[in-house]
């Protein structure tokens, strides 16, 4: 082999996790393992929880882990007999994700990898993009509700919305795509003299349904005011002229099928939905400080706005 050094195909499982904590600070944090139990070598931090996630491999659970350093410290790991296919763990349970000669065992990789997304606190929020985690992203309306600052039954109603959507569409008839994941306000640049939307702050990039993208830029500048920088506001009317200038640019280059285009219009409406709790930050622990007294009135106006719609405004083919 000309005396040179072969690296090797696949490092072992304690080289791998040395990396790892050579990488990311883990000191309190709660850690998903996918495929194998490296529990027993997590001595030198004091992490808050390991979960282990091998459909293979559970043992015993009754064996604390004890830190050496630390002896009167003991770390409970968590072992869970499962596919990673089949992972149900609720949105943002994790702060990091460790794995190790594992993932090509995968059958169905795209959606492991959506499922680790939504489970992942990559920020302190996350917009979810599959249907899976649609009510559970909602749920934060409820305590809003509670605390007077939206209108009686308000959660409710938004929660019937979502869930007749969620029942309505095929979604793995859906195209799947890299897509952006969060062309929000902050994150979209709108040239009106260019009909053209840029797209910054690549964060949240991932596969995901391709048509995800398109819808929820259509809602940002269809359906709240991106003029105001400081003060966001639910418009009165969906501004149509932008919508239709965005949708052409993209069918220039792609062609929507028709499982896209047969739930365009329910597609919206949830995006508005999604869309009006992340830009308010109604999904924001600490929203109540910084929450506009208006919110009531926006609420009110997103609920008419979407009952407004009518596909047949869009030219989507």
């Amino acid at each position: 082999m000309n005396g040179k050094e072969i690296s090797p195909l696949a490092y072992d499982e304690s080289s791998v996790y040395k990396r790892f904590e050579s990488l990311i600070e883990l000191n309190s944090k709660d850690i998903l393992e996918i495929g194998g139990c490296l529990s027993p070598l997590i001595y030198s931090n004091n992490i808050q929880s390991w979960t282990s996630l091998d459909p293979l491999y559970a043992p015993d659970q009754g064996q604390p882990l004890v830190n050496p350093q630390d002896s009167g410290k003991k770390q409970q790991p968590r072992f869970i007999c499962s596919r990673a296919e089949d992972l149900d763990f609720p949105l943002e349970s994790f702060d990091c994700i460790f794995s190790c000669n594992a993932l090509h065992h995968v059958q169905d990789l795209l959606l492991v990898l959506r499922k680790l997304h939504a489970v992942l606190k990559a920020r302190n929020r996350c917009f979810p993009d599959h249907p899976n985690y649609f009510l559970d992203y909602i749920k934060c309306l409820d305590s809003v509700q509670k605390r007077g600052i939206l209108k009686e039954n308000f959660f409710e109603e938004v929660e019937t919305k979502i869930k007749k959507t969620v029942e309505e569409i095929d979604w793995g008839a859906l195209p799947l795509s890299w897509i952006h994941g969060d062309p929000s306000l902050d994150n979209s640049i709108f040239c009106r003299q260019t009909s053209q939307i840029f797209l910054i702050d690549l964060d949240d990039a991932r596969m995901g349904f391709r048509v995800w993208d398109l819808v929820r830029a259509l809602v940002v500048v269809g359906a709240f005011d991106v003029h105001s920088s400081t003060v966001k506001s639910v418009r009165k009317t969906w501004d149509i002229k932008p919508m239709q200038w965005i949708l052409n640019g993209f069918l220039k280059h792609q062609k929507l099928e028709p499982s896209e285009i047969d739930k365009f219009l329910s597609l919206l409406q949830l995006n508005a939905i999604l869309i009006f709790i992340s830009e308010f930050d109604l999904d924001d622990e600490e929203f109540g400080q910084c929450l506009q007294d208006s919110i009531t009135e926006q609420a009110d106006k997103l609920l008419q706005l979407i009952s407004k719609l009518e596909v047949r405004y869009l030219n989507v083919h």
